[in-house]
């Protein structure tokens, strides 16, 4: 979805690059060689997203995603993790494992699996490593603020996240922390999941 101010006009005819042509221009751009008909489920899912976030309930719970990831942050860095930003401003963060751990992000995202925590290997700026096998992991904070954690909670998360990239080559060690980290998420159960 793309919202713009301006006037929306005929996409098939040319106008000058303005302002005020802004949509028209974008209709132009995006229609039709990279979005096809309208799909009616997209926009329906679309309204019924949009309608949760003008709700107070999701402000709480957009605050709340927030203040869990700059736990998160703060707690790996203090550990001695290398953030690509240095912290975070939204629910993401980028960590160089090769600074990190002295390993690839593939590795260190194979050893989370491990122990039940789930992100993914992801480049970073200036890779050397290539794309398959690269130098950091992406992880943020939506899915267990969903299950109810809070900042102490991602304080523990940030643990383990460093326990098991250290201990990754270290089987019993790795069982040892999924039993933990299992444990933990038995408190936090999966919305709509008996």
């Amino acid at each position: 979805m793309i919202l713009t101010s301006g006037q929306a006009g005929n996409p098939l005819k040319a106008v000058d690059k303005t302002v005020e042509n802004l949509p028209t221009l974008i209709d132009r751009m995006v229609f039709p060689g990279f979005q096809g008909g309208p799909h009616m489920n997209n926009i329906a899912a679309l309204a019924v997203a949009l309608g949760e976030a003008d709700t107070p309930e999701f402000k709480v719970y957009a605050r709340q995603i927030l203040k869990n990831a700059k736990a998160l942050a703060a707690e790996l860095m203090t550990a001695g993790c290398k953030l690509i930003t240095n912290g975070t401003d939204n629910h993401l963060m980028l960590i160089d494992c090769v600074k990190s751990f002295g390993a690839g992000g593939k590795e260190i995202q194979e050893a989370l699996d491990k122990i039940g925590i789930t992100l993914n290997k992801n480049a970073i700026a200036d890779d050397t490593l290539p794309p398959y096998a690269p130098s950091g992991i992406r992880l943020g904070t939506p899915a267990m603020t969903t299950r109810g954690v809070d900042e102490k909670g991602f304080k523990k998360i940030a643990g383990w996240i460093v326990e098991g990239a250290r201990a990754r080559s270290d089987e019993t060690k790795l069982k040892e922390l999924r039993a933990q980290v299992r444990e933990f998420c038995l408190q936090y159960p999966v919305p709509g999941i008996d």
